[in-house]
């Protein structure tokens, strides 16, 4: 890939590298009122898969603010638990072959750097060029501006590959290709219906669609 068609894959980490799912149900998915993750039933969790976030939290009567303060007392326990967590089967090839193609490779998250670095060392997952940690209540397409900026980038050369609905809507706001994975945390069937630019079932398509891009 020669530098004037370079192009830069930003990657969400929990639920698209990291399986990091159950831990985050074990650890904190008993905080929320009325929303015990712990015990809901195999069919109630892909119930769930099929709603966005803002749909749950109606559902269930939580501010986003409410949220964060959720999110920021478990962050710790979690933390403390993230050695149990291993990165989706096949991610490994799918990073080697895109830094090795020549791809610039970011993670933008929601979680800690320091987590974040120190997995990725633990699992030689080492190809990212940049960590960039989403600060409070900032949403995904104003640090995707503040991306291009600091980097020099232009929208048609970006493609962000995430698990969310969240993702979608942060790509189209922006003007970013999204490419969604179907492994993470909203189901095929939502993220379908929020028209992502890709849609791959497995690291192994996600692999192949490196080529075409």
């Amino acid at each position: 890939m020669n530098n004037r068609n370079k192009k830069t894959l930003i990657f969400d980490f929990d639920g698209t590298i990291a399986d990091s799912f159950e831990v985050i149900v074990k650890e904190a998915g008993g905080l929320v009122p009325g929303f015990d993750l712990t015990k809901i039933t195999p069919v109630e969790l892909e119930f769930y898969k099929e709603k966005t976030l803002r749909e749950l939290l109606k559902m269930f009567g939580v501010s986003y603010l409410r949220l964060l303060f959720y999110i920021g007392k478990a962050r710790k326990k979690v933390n403390q638990n993230f050695i149990q967590v291993l990165p989706f089967n096949g991610m490994n090839d799918v990073l080697k072959k895109a830094k090795d193609s020549g791809f610039d490779l970011f993670i933008l998250s929601w979680n800690q750097k320091q987590i974040i670095k120190r997995f990725l060392k633990d699992h030689g997952l080492e190809y990212f060029d940049k960590i960039y940690p989403i600060p409070g209540l900032l949403g995904k397409n104003l640090v995707f501006n503040l991306i291009m900026v600091v980097n020099g980038l232009t929208r048609d050369s970006i493609y962000y590959i995430g698990d969310e609905v969240r993702d979608i809507e942060g790509c189209k706001k922006c003007g970013l290709k999204c490419i969604s994975v179907t492994w993470g945390f909203n189901s095929k069937k939502v993220l379908e219906a929020y028209n992502p630019d890709y849609l791959v079932n497995s690291p192994a398509e996600l692999l192949s669609l490196l080529d075409r891009i």
